[in-house]
């Protein structure tokens, strides 16, 4: 909550004054009638006893005859304070306390002088007392006395007290945070006229603190009463409740009425909302000059957010001329006013490039600062570039696995994934598989779903030890249900696959289809075969010759127009799998056997023998097989082309063949056998999940395009390997199924 009252150093305008009526400032004066004025004030000290003394001494203080005159000042306030009066001594405390010029800050000297006028019964002296307890300022902290001290200045009608008072309890610097005990007292000090009392009120109405319910109505009349009487937070809170709809409907228009009247008491927040209202068009006409003129006041105001926006306006343009230097100084500035979301910010624009080059030095730079801060995204970030290495920046693997271990134990989901990876396989740090697992799950209980995908497939390759099916069901079901469309396409693998799902799942092909229509909505690019070999009644089914599925297709479907529609839509499937993985030879064959298998059904023999054609230039072996023996049978009765046919857009999935066999193996695996990689050698055993990894991509539908290759760049990233290394690997990977040898690990 607000305190304005804490603050320890006073400006002059804020020292205590008791004075006689026309003599509170002596303006437009010159020299000699200065000279005159302090003449008679003396004369007035010297015989008008200790409040005149104090006078006078606040007039050195204030520069009233010319110069400002701190040591005359102490001089004549100790004569006065020696005579009991209590405004003399309260403001030697303050003096004492702040230092000035020629008078050395001393803060146990201010204690006693606060003190000498608390027990005299000075109120504003009290609640001093009761500050110095409380943080030990000039004496060793005492949290009773504290309390003691600004009970007896709030009692004593302290209105400043009461709502200090109210503040200490909301903060729970007596022990508990009591609410009900700061209530009470901002609602006394409040009563008499405290602003900040009335908006703090204001704020815990409008949230609903523990054992205060929510009462929008006793908070707008708060909030209200604190910006009539020039409460600039409270007017700021006024526009923002009214912009954001929390007073009724949103009213844009009383949204910056609200807003300009904060802005002109000096609050920079709302100065800030007006730019950002001007440059959006938000409850008034846009106006891109009129933004900056207001993001120019509250930067001049230290307000960071305002630095910001104001670095954004130089960076694109807007309302200002474009000017990339001068955006990076307001950015800085915004930074350098300790934000530390505008601090890690201000690291990923070097990064970028933002101002005109690369610069990771200084994103290092301003990372740092946020994530000391304790800014979770820094942390991550310093880890991954110091996990790669960049211009500048040399790699450090055990120093990017310290950072992603901080942001992991402060709850950042994303560097718990991270570190699980480290101890799998040693990067920066020892292996130890029980962390790896540990991390790996608390990442996924913390609903990152890559994570819960991912942590499915180590349980599914034994990653952790042996290989359980279950256990990667379960985390693949958890990840489909956060959108995760290759976890939905693993799942549908498994239910139609019994030598995939072992015991632990049975083949249930209606599941199964379930998943594969969810993954391809979702986006997965795989689904679509599934979806294809259903519609053929070969999921689950692999069909050895085309003379097998033939048999069995036309007893499942008799009439011809219900095979053809059945065929147009396995087709759409097929070249909706070839097209989104285009140059994967291996893939590429297979599908187009079946075809082949189609336009040989359909009695279109040179369109499949077409097809079989290309298909064993692809490489696929069963094709060069059933060309030979469509050759040997004679197949030459044209036919219609379903391959002219176009792709649904929509296929109806209801339409899918009735009969199914229940005991099948689909021709695609979805993870290859696993053996555990090298032990003792951090980079063997990067390499070799890597290596895993890839060729489980080229068994799964023998493809390594475009998108998997995306993939296999993140995840060397995440190993740590080089991209040279990565290239190596992935042709190491190609040059395997070339040669047929499919090496495993």
């Amino acid at each position: 909550m607000k305190d304005e009252k804490q603050a320890e150093k006073k400006t002059d305008d804020d020292l205590p004054v008791h004075d006689e009526e026309g003599l509170t400032g002596l303006p437009g004066q010159d020299a000699e009638h200065l000279r005159k004025a302090e003449e008679w004030f003396i004369v007035a000290a010297q015989t008008g006893g200790a409040d005149a003394e104090c006078v006078l001494g606040t007039r050195y203080a204030q520069g009233a005859f010319g110069v400002v005159d701190y040591v005359k000042a102490k001089e004549w306030w100790e004569k006065a304070a020696e005579q009991n009066n209590l405004i003399a001594m309260e403001n030697l405390g303050d003096m004492y306390q702040r230092g000035e010029e020629g008078v050395p800050q001393d803060r146990p000297r201010a204690f006693a002088w606060f003190e000498r006028a608390a027990e005299a019964g000075l109120p504003t002296a009290m609640e001093r007392l009761g500050l110095a307890y409380l943080s030990g300022t000039g004496t060793t902290v005492d949290v009773e006395k504290a309390k003691e001290w600004l009970i007896r200045a709030a009692e004593n009608g302290n209105a400043s007290a009461e709502c200090t008072l109210g503040t200490r309890f909301y903060e729970g610097d007596f022990g508990e945070k009591d609410v009900a005990e700061a209530v009470k007292w901002w609602e006394k000090a409040a009563e008499h006229g405290d602003m900040t009392a009335m908006a703090n009120l204001g704020a815990v109405y409008r949230n609903g603190e523990e054992g205060l319910g929510k009462d929008e109505t006793r908070s707008l009349e708060w909030q209200i009463k604190a910006a009539d009487i020039g409460n600039e937070a409270a007017a700021c809170t006024m526009g923002g409740e009214y912009g954001n709809g929390v007073v009724g409907e949103p009213d844009l228009k009383k949204a910056f009425e609200w807003s300009l009247k904060a802005a002109n008491l000096g609050d920079a927040a709302a100065m800030n909302n007006l730019g950002q209202m001007y440059r959006d068009g938000n409850g008034v006409e846009k106006d891109l000059s009129r933004a900056v003129a207001w993001f120019q006041d509250a930067a001049e105001r230290k307000h960071s957010g305002a630095m910001a926006n104001l670095g954004w306006a130089y960076l694109k343009g807007e309302g200002v001329g474009q000017d990339p230097k001068a955006a990076e100084h307001w950015f800085v500035q915004a930074a350098e006013a300790g934000d530390p979301e505008e601090q890690a910010a201000l690291g990923t624009r070097y990064t970028q490039g933002a101002f005109g080059k690369v610069d990771y030095v200084k994103a290092k730079e301003w990372w740092e600062k946020a994530a000391e801060q304790n800014h979770l995204i820094a942390m991550w970030d310093l880890g991954d570039m110091y996990q790669r290495g960049e211009e500048g920046v040399p790699q450090d693997r055990r120093r990017a696995f310290a950072w992603f271990e901080r942001a992991a134990e402060a709850g950042l989901p994303t560097a718990m994934e991270r570190v699980g990876l480290a101890y799998l396989i040693g990067t920066g740090t020892t292996v130890d598989v029980e962390k790896a697992k540990e991390w790996l799950v608390k990442a996924a209980e913390n609903g990152n779903a890559s994570t819960e995908g991912s942590l499915g497939t180590r349980f599914y390759e034994g990653d952790f030890g042996e290989k359980d099916v279950a256990e990667a069901a379960k985390w693949w079901e958890r990840a489909a249900g956060h959108g995760d469309a290759t976890a939905m396409c693993n799942l549908g693998q498994l239910f139609c696959d019994p030598d995939l799902g072992g015991d632990e799942i049975h083949v249930d092909l209606e599941t199964a289809r379930k998943w594969f229509r969810d993954a391809d909505t979702a986006g997965n690019v795989d689904a679509a075969y599934y979806l294809g070999l259903d519609a053929l009644g070969s999921l689950g089914r692999p069909f050895e010759t085309y003379a097998e599925w033939q048999t069995a297709f036309r007893a499942v479907n008799p009439e011809a127009d219900s095979a053809k529609c059945i065929l147009r839509e396995a087709t759409g499937w097929f070249r909706k799998t070839l097209a989104a993985h285009a140059g994967d030879t291996h893939l590429a064959g297979t599908i187009l056997r079946w075809l082949a298998r189609i336009a040989r059904y359909q009695e279109n023999s040179e369109g499949a023998k077409d097809l079989y054609r290309q298909a064993i230039e692809d490489g696929d072996e069963n094709a060069q097989l059933e060309l030979a023996e469509m050759e040997s049978k004679g197949d030459s009765v044209e036919g219609p082309d379903v391959m002219a046919e176009s792709q649904p857009s929509t296929p109806d999935m209801t339409a899918t063949p009735a009969a199914r066999n229940e005991a099948a193996v689909p021709p695609v695996a979805v993870a290859a056998p696993v053996v555990p990689p090298p032990a003792d050698d951090e980079t063997s055993r990067a390499e070799a999940l890597f290596l895993r990894r890839a060729r489980r991509l080229k068994r799964n539908g023998g493809r390594i395009g475009p998108d998997e290759k995306k993939e296999l760049r993140e995840l060397a990233a995440e190993l740590g390997l080089s991209a040279l290394r990565r290239e190596e690997l992935i042709e190491q990977v190609e040059e395997e199924y070339e040669a047929g040898t499919q090496g495993h690990l």
